[in-house]
């Protein structure tokens, strides 16, 4: 099957890739919307266009197709020899008959789940590596620039980020961990829900460190500190963030066990939300997924 049967984009950086994009939730469009596409947590959709506003046109078989915002996920690079196993929905084949044996789809949405991780991996080790050379063929001066561009940039988006963290542990992890009742208890004999508060504590407690190390930089920097003091009064900070994304790795893999334990309690989160909501502009789902989406802010501004 061609690839322009599937993806029209001309955005793809690696050739014979198409860019699929994992949903880390569900969407269902409202009735007003005549262009979203709805998918459930979980789909594979297929990148077309990008707009820089964060829409992004996709689609999730051959005939449905439509916008989606990139908050709901992330992107990898598929090779298209891999294409029949990781999106079947766009293959005319046996094996994407609705009458296929379980132990076979099982079978292949485990192959199906390595072939993701491993596409993916192998997408970020080239990004890392076309980030290193475009940042070593640099001059001095531009090098100077582009570092503190991207320190002011982390800065900023640490600040906002933090913010909600901030928002969402007083409103709804505090409370809960601190009170003695039968909703604590039900939530916290869970596993994956504690050890998700527990990480999410440490998280924010770990981004007020890094972010005070990148504002005092903004301040230095404001002064004329001499740059090599700069630089050496930074590394802690830089250090501080390797420890800080394993948190974000223990966070990332205990996600989706604890998604489904909050979806299990539906009823008692909803009467005790109800009774203490949570505050706006975002829900209980956005605010979980706060570090994913920081994820991705690392990832844009460290692979420049």
């Amino acid at each position: 099957m061609p690839n322009s049967y599937i993806t029209e984009s001309s955005l793809n950086t690696y050739p014979n890739h198409v860019e699929i994009f994992v949903t880390f939730q569900s969407y269902t469009p409202p009735s007003s919307s005549t262009n979203e596409l709805a998918f459930s947590k979980g789909d594979l959709l297929v990148v077309i266009k990008k707009d820089s506003s964060g829409w992004i046109l996709g689609k999730s078989s051959p005939t449905s197709v439509g916008y989606f915002s990139k908050n709901f996920g992330r992107s990898y690079y598929c090779n298209e020899t891999d294409l029949t196993t990781v999106i079947p929905q766009f293959f005319n084949s046996p094996n994407n008959s609705p009458n296929r044996p379980q132990r076979q789809t099982q079978t292949l949405n485990k192959q199906k789940s390595m072939l993701t991780q491993k596409t993916f991996a192998e997408a970020e080790a080239h990004d890392r590596k076309l980030a290193k050379d475009r940042f070593s063929s640099l001059d001095d001066k531009s090098r100077n620039d582009r570092f503190t561009n991207c320190v002011f940039d982390l800065a900023r988006s640490e600040n906002a980020y933090l913010s909600n963290l901030i928002i969402f542990s007083n409103a709804f992890i505090n409370p809960i961990m601190k009170q003695d009742s039968d909703f604590k208890r039900q939530m916290l004999e869970d596993p994956a829900i504690a050890t998700l508060m527990e990480l999410f504590i440490c998280i924010q407690k770990q981004n007020s460190s890094i972010l005070s190390g990148l504002n005092q930089f903004k301040v230095d920097f404001g002064e004329h500190v001499d740059r090599s003091i700069l630089l050496n009064n930074l590394q802690s900070t830089f250090t501080d963030y390797s420890q800080h994304l394993l948190f974000y790795a223990q966070y990332m893999a205990t996600f989706s066990e604890a998604v489904s334990s909050f979806d299990k309690r539906a009823r008692k989160l909803a009467a005790y939300l109800k009774k203490f909501p949570i505050p706006e502009p975002l829900n209980l789902e956005q605010y979980l997924t706060l570090p994913q989406a920081q994820l991705e802010v690392y990832e844009e501004i460290f692979m420049r």
